[in-house]
């Protein structure tokens, strides 16, 4: 990951093509405060945000996780 966030990931045609051809499903894991050591499935990267140029790469944003509060 770069100082703005972008990342590199590398397939061969078939599987790019085989990625593209799935339904789009949560991939991006989150951290549980709760639990040490799991994380949750909570956001989607879908495939058609991936670009062979940074300055056509979608932006998928995450929201920080928060701790959960004590009452």
């Amino acid at each position: 990951i770069d100082s703005k966030g972008y990342f590199k990931v590398y397939f061969t045609k078939e599987q790019y093509q085989a990625l593209k051809a799935k339904k789009v499903r949560k991939n991006i894991y989150i951290p549980s405060y709760e639990k040490k050591g799991r994380s949750t499935a909570r956001f989607a990267f879908p495939v058609s945000k991936l670009s062979q140029e940074k300055e056509t790469a979608g932006v998928v944003r995450i929201p920080k996780p928060k701790p959960k509060k004590n009452d």
